[in-house]
């Protein structure tokens, strides 16, 4: 028997593909605030770029939300099927990805077309500069079961000072490590960090909504500020304030423990389609880098900057529903077939 899924999750994991659409669609703020624009656009940018930046840390968050908290039976079955789900759609997507790309910008010759694919995915950017994802990712797999053992024998009451330790780790890697020569506390990484924090928010017990909406709101106004510190007053002080910032990880784990509190109840129908939108958020990461470059081609975009917030959210909308369909049809077409005869 299927596990029921939680739906709050689901759309959740939704949510955050449509914000990562959103951060390649919205005006980058740094580079925007030196465009001769009213104030007021440069603000809504801002604002934009504050909320869009959550939606990658919260991918590894719920990676680890899951897969720490998991049963697992055997390495073998457990790479077997997790590095199938990754590689498996990476490598079709990226393959499509680099082809239409050296299409349109008129590459010739079948045997550099091929050569310079493989020559990519040596690189994490290689490709594209979205795939480091993909790369990170399966570092993070290739570690994950024995992580999800440590924190098995982990006892709940040590939950919240796990957490609590990882993330002064975390804050003193990013912020003070510099004021201090010499002195070094191993640090894990932003996104392997992230992934263990996700496996803990899991087994912490319910969370009040007014505390998660305090956290969303605390993570979401300290990260405009921060961007607005970083790149608008350039004072020389690097404030992180996406990704690795203290501020982000308030902000995305506030939104995880809200969505997981929210324990939305819908249709069955409503259920199975939330579902189904939110098995193809990999899919939909992978293609709609390409999508967005040739609707560029072929779509006079100038009018986004005195329309930023229209721009935005049109565009992340059209982007995210042809990278779905295109994403449904590969799939069924290809790529889940190939995952299953892997598997």
């Amino acid at each position: 028997m299927q596990p029921k899924r939680d739906v709050s999750i689901d759309l959740l994991r939704i949510f955050c593909c449509f914000l990562v659409v959103g951060i390649h669609v919205s005006p980058l703020y740094d580079s925007f605030i030196n465009f001769d624009v009213p104030d007021t656009q440069k603000t809504v940018a801002l604002l934009i770029q504050g909320l869009v930046r959550a939606g990658l840390p919260v991918f590894f968050l719920l990676s680890g939300y899951y897969l720490l908290n998991a049963h697992v039976v055997s390495l073998k079955s457990f790479y077997k099927r997790r590095l199938a789900s990754i590689f498996i759609p990476f490598i079709i997507y990226s393959l499509i990805h680099y082809e239409v790309f050296s299409f349109l910008n008129d590459a010739k010759g079948m045997e550099g077309l091929i050569g310079g694919y493989f020559r990519g995915l040596l690189n994490a950017t290689g490709i594209s500069i979205h795939f480091w994802f993909v790369y990170a990712l399966a570092g993070i797999y290739l570690v994950a079961p024995f992580i999800n053992r440590m924190l098995a024998a982990l006892p709940q009451k040590y939950t919240l000072p796990a957490i609590s330790i990882l993330v002064a780790i975390m804050v003193y890697n990013v912020y003070f490590k510099a004021l201090i020569p010499g002195f070094s506390i191993p640090y894990l990484g932003d996104w392997l960090s992230y992934f263990i924090i996700g496996g803990l928010l899991n087994r912490l017990p319910a969370v009040k909504l007014s505390t998660a909406l305090l956290l969303v709101g605390v993570g979401y106004i300290s990260t405009c500020v921060l961007t607005y510190y970083q790149f608008r007053l350039k004072n020389g002080m690097n404030f992180y304030p996406f990704d690795a910032g203290l501020n982000m990880l308030i902000f995305t784990c506030g939104l995880t423990l809200l969505f997981r509190g929210l324990h939305i109840e819908v249709s069955a129908r409503s259920a199975k389609i939330t579902a189904w939108i939110a098995s193809q958020t990999y899919g939909i990461y992978l293609i709609h880098a390409i999508v967005l470059y040739v609707t560029g081609r072929h779509y006079d975009n100038s009018w986004y900057a005195s329309a930023v917030a229209q721009y935005t959210l049109g565009m992340t909308v059209f982007v995210f529903v042809v990278s779905l369909l295109l994403t449904y049809a590969i799939d069924s077409a290809l790529t889940n077939r190939l995952v299953r005869a892997f598997k």
